[in-house]
């Protein structure tokens, strides 16, 4: 009798610990399920972010496209990259954790590059800005122009202006931004050597009507404090027939009304030194201006 007893209690015992068991184990399959299903859900609302992000790139570069930019590649590069991205994000499982880790990263890079091309882009654009302002004004120009011929005192003026003026293209004083670019790919002022990214050079052309109209191109060219020529893009042979190094040019439609000018010179910080730079601008072969900065 005592030996069925000690069977019997030998039973529950075994009958307890697979109950614990099973207990445990269901806890455990259950906790696991919904963290599983927290970490899918969480992956997935990343994923459909990402998407969001890109849509929103793409429609940018396609806005920009539709504009005559001298970046067309540029832009149309960064744009295929983006599109590849698109097509390989929408390939990939949302509990693919790793790849949607891979496509954050992605993301970060295209947004930096996305912003310094859009400063680069829109600098370029501002320099163009006076085109449309010339062609809006054609008709009022060729007006003025038909009146002045029919009136003999008002062609002697210009005859004696043309004396007096010549037929030169003057610039308004030459200004230089200094900008460092920072790690979210914005720039922002600075005046020191070693930090410099780039240079925005601006000016205005001043209209003389007695210039010659037409596609005229306008070099800038950068001097450092030990007479190199900074960010040299080749040369030009002058009026006088010396050649000479530029770091930009600008090519633009004149058409006898102000113009403005936006050259863009990208430098190698690490090759940048403290002290005095000189920045000339020449227009048709012609010293136009010149300006100075400093660095420190």
């Amino acid at each position: 009798m005592k030996q069925k007893n000690k069977k019997n209690d030998i039973n529950k015992v075994l009958i307890a610990l697979l109950l614990l068991l099973a207990t445990g184990f269901g806890y455990y399959y259950t906790t696991t399920s919904k963290k599983l299903k927290t970490q899918e859900k969480n992956f997935a609302r990343e994923k459909l972010e990402i998407k969001q992000s890109l849509d929103e790139m793409e429609a940018q570069y396609n806005l920009a496209l539709e504009g005559n930019t001298a970046m067309k590649s540029d832009l149309e590069s960064a744009k295929e990259t983006l599109l590849t991205i698109k097509e390989e994000l929408k390939k990939t499982k949302a509990n693919d954790y790793s790849a949607i880790k891979k496509y954050k990263r992605q993301l970060a890079t295209l947004r930096k590059q996305n912003q310094r091309l859009f400063f680069l882009n829109d600098s370029l654009n501002q320099a163009n800005a006076g085109l449309n302002i010339a062609l809006d004004s054609t008709k009022t120009n060729l007006e003025i122009t038909r009146l002045l011929k029919d009136s003999i005192a008002n062609e002697n003026s210009v005859l004696s202006d043309k004396v007096l003026k010549g037929s030169k293209l003057n610039i308004s004083k030459i200004k230089t931004e200094i900008m460092r670019e920072r790690g979210n790919g914005k720039f922002k002022a600075t005046d020191k050597a070693r930090k410099t990214d780039l240079l925005k050079i601006s000016y205005t052309i001043i209209a003389n009507p007695i210039a010659d109209k037409g596609e005229k191109k306008a070099y800038v060219q950068v001097i450092d404090p030990t007479g190199k020529i900074i960010s040299s893009k080749g040369e030009i042979t002058l009026a006088d027939e010396n050649t000479i190094k530029y770091s930009a040019e600008n090519v633009f439609d004149y058409v006898n009304v102000d113009r403005n000018i936006i050259a863009v010179v990208k430098v190698d910080k690490n090759t940048m030194k403290a002290g005095k730079y000189t920045v000339r601008s020449f227009i048709d072969g012609k010293l136009a201006g010149h300006s100075n900065f400093d660095l420190r």
